[in-house]
């Protein structure tokens, strides 16, 4: 039984705007703005914040595993999952938008059920192994399974921001102390629109993403000390959770309401990967050493890009200029966007070895953890147009070129670029391009020698770490925004994608860092 209850309290206290340090010494503002309530306008009221809402979630589960012989292993599963659906259940509603009428309707009272809840969750698995010589040195194994995905919160919350609009109103001198709701009848007679926050809708009968996930390997032992594996694995993505923008001005359009985030099921994506695994043990070393060859396709890779509230705003890193928003390129249509996901690495290969020095260095221990992949797949965006979002350029040339750039090198040929016709979507395919490789090696060094004096147990470690050993710069992605000054300029310091969230990013390159450790153990 999950119950989420809170207040997103955007422009509640009302904020002034200075067009400058003077503006603000003169006591001149350019701008108040304050959230209005939706429901009472055209009269400015305050909106109300606090929500609550509970959903009901039960799996119920059946598995076992069947030795059919000496040499061959079954097992099957069946789930079932019940991910419910959310329900307001708080004094205040969530306002549901028609959008034929035009109409945001904010229930009275009673329950509020947000969409309608999927029921037919069935998830089955199986899977096997095999002993090919019955001396354990060359083993079989495959699995098959449905895997439903739950929606968390942060998928469907939004729809709470139907309740307000953000205002921007002509200003002037005034009690700055003033609570909201004394300032706003001065503004009562100025024009009003806004349509920040967007609206948003959800499916009605909004499903549940699943997954259909298979696996087949081989696993051979050459030698006591040698192992070798390769899979072949992949998983079908379907009835994923995408966003849309709609009510576009097109054959469609309701003039009476604003762009509409539309969230619904209509993703879908393929992973397919092939991996080679290779590991050497013994008294005094391990090595190991992973490759994987993938290709990852979606329609949409982050249904919830360029969402106001993940605070974007505050982002003043080059690569938060532009981000492109969660929808699709023409309205409603998920299939012209089908390209490589955003995170599609195509050639991974990791390897890391770990050495008990012999000789005059007996006792020390050398560490090292390499990574070489390949680059990110990345879209040239044009300038998009009141029906087309997220635009690509269309390619009229040879693209490709490799020239020196401030801070980094130039990757795109501008030339090869062109924006295309009013009102038609480019020729270049979503995420058609390839951002440059990356590689990262760490090495580390350390040896532990006896403490009597604290017992037994007694010791005293020294270790020294040295990460970016080689002091290597990786480039980051082109910028692919066609038109912009530095275009096709890829940049050294490798940073990972800026999600606009105040925590850790993934990647953040540095310089060469060596770090010396005394630990004492006791």
């Amino acid at each position: 039984a999950r119950r989420s209850r809170g207040w997103l309290t955007a422009g509640r206290d009302g904020r002034y705007i200075f067009l400058d340090f003077l503006d603000f010494a003169i006591d001149r503002p350019l701008l108040y703005s304050a959230a209005i309530s939706r429901r009472t306008l055209p009269r400015l009221e305050l909106p109300l914040f606090d929500r609550e809402y509970q959903r009901s979630q039960f799996n119920v589960f059946a598995q076992d595993t069947f030795k059919l012989t000496r040499r061959l292993t079954l097992n099957a599963g069946l789930r079932y999952e019940h991910f419910g659906a959310p329900v307001n259940t708080g004094p205040v509603k969530d306002g549901v938008l028609d959008l034929h009428s035009g109409r945001l309707d904010f229930p009275a009272s009673g329950k509020q059920l947000l969409y309608r809840p999927d029921r037919g969750n069935w998830a089955p698995r199986f899977g096997f192994a095999y002993d090919l010589t019955g001396a354990g040195r060359l083993l079989v194994r495959g699995a098959y399974g449905l895997f439903y995905d739950r929606p968390f919160e942060n998928l469907w919350q939004n729809v709470r921001n139907n309740s307000f609009l953000l205002l921007s109103f002509l200003a002037g001198p005034g009690n700055y102390l003033a609570p909201v709701s004394e300032v706003l009848p001065r503004y009562a007679s100025q024009p009003q629109y806004s349509d920040f926050p967007s609206l948003t809708l959800l499916e009605k009968d909004l499903r549940n993403g699943y997954a259909q996930s298979y696996f087949f390997g081989v696993e051979r032992r050459l030698a006591e000390s040698w192992l070798v594996k390769v899979n072949l694995l992949g998983a079908l993505g379907r009835r994923l959770v995408t966003t849309d923008q709609i009510n576009r001005p097109d054959g469609s359009h309701n003039p009476d309401l604003p762009l509409v985030s539309y969230r619904g099921s209509q993703g879908l994506s393929n992973y397919h990967a092939l991996t080679g695994v290779v590991r050497y043990r013994s008294r005094n070393a391990q090595f190991q050493a992973a490759y994987t060859w993938s290709h990852a396709i979606d329609l949409q890779s982050e249904p919830l890009a360029s969402e106001f509230f993940d605070l974007r705003f505050v982002c003043v890193a080059p690569e938060a200029r532009y981000q492109s928003m969660a929808a699709f390129s023409r309205q409603s249509d998920s299939h012209g966007d089908r390209g490589n996901s955003d995170f599609d690495q195509r050639h991974n290969l990791v390897f890391f070895s770990i050495l008990e020095l012999p000789g005059a260095l007996r006792g020390w221990r050398l560490s090292q953890l390499a990574a070489f992949r390949t680059g990110f797949p990345f879209s040239v965006l044009a300038p998009s147009t009141v029906t087309i979002f997220n635009n690509r350029a269309d390619v009229v040339g040879p693209v490709a070129t490799d020239t020196a750039a401030p801070g980094g090198r130039r990757l795109l040929d501008a030339a090869g670029f062109r924006a295309p016709p009013f009102n038609r979507v480019g020729n270049s395919g979503r995420n058609a391009f390839r951002g440059p490789g990356l590689f990262n090696v760490d090495v580390s060094l350390g040896r532990s020698f006896p403490l009597s004096l604290l017992g037994e147990s007694g010791r005293i470690t020294l270790r020294v770490d040295a990460f970016n050993v080689f002091n290597h710069a990786n480039l980051n992605p082109p910028n692919s925004l066609l038109g912009s000054a530095d275009f096709g300029v890829a940049l050294y310091g490798r940073r990972g994608r800026d999600t606009g969230f105040p925590a850790l990013s993934p990647l953040v390159e540095t310089a060469r860092q060596i770090q010396v450790i005394l630990r004492v153990e006791f």
